[in-house]
């Protein structure tokens, strides 16, 4: 198996276990920060360490390639992906929430930024708090609905400007 296919895979684990977990904005914004960060800073955490922990040359060898364009090109080649990917075919994403069971939401996540909305579900009539919350099979349809309609609003959008 190929190392794509493994990553992949990994991916599609982790998303059917947790839910979407990547935060596109967000990985954009970290990698700004890192880009960012001077040699300084990078010495100052280094010398925070026990000196047992780090020899003179690993130390010397985290400075060299941390000034160098092995660095910048890591950083910039991981944007540009970030990149393509939020703007080649960007999707609303449906999310399902159930920290208690039989009782959850559904966030439905905007690739633009905006954020995300949620619609809430109980399962059992008798807990609910609110007189608008319904079951989960409600709440489903009307969160796919929602989704597919934002999606369909932004596919618009995007064969008006290109």
């Amino acid at each position: 198996m190929t190392r794509a296919k493994k990553r992949s895979l990994a991916r599609r684990v982790l998303c059917s276990q947790f839910g979407e977990y990547i935060d596109n904005t967000e990985t954009d914004q970290t990698l700004q920060r890192l880009a960012e960060v001077k040699e300084t800073h990078v010495l100052h955490a280094i010398n925070g360490h026990p000196k047992e922990w780090l020899s003179d040359d690993q130390k010397h060898a985290i400075l060299r390639w941390w000034n160098s364009d092995a660095r910048t090109d890591r950083i910039v080649a991981s944007l540009r992906r970030r990149s393509a990917e939020s703007w080649g075919m960007p999707k609303v994403r449906l999310i399902k929430h159930e920290a208690v069971p039989n009782c959850g939401s559904y966030e439905i996540r905007f690739p633009d930024g905006r954020p995300s909305r949620f619609v809430y579900w109980d399962d059992l009539a008798g807990r609910r708090m609110r007189p608008e919350m319904v079951d989960s099979a409600v709440t489903e349809r009307v969160a796919k609905i929602f989704a597919r309609a934002e999606q369909r609003r932004l596919d618009l959008n995007r064969q008006r400007l290109g």
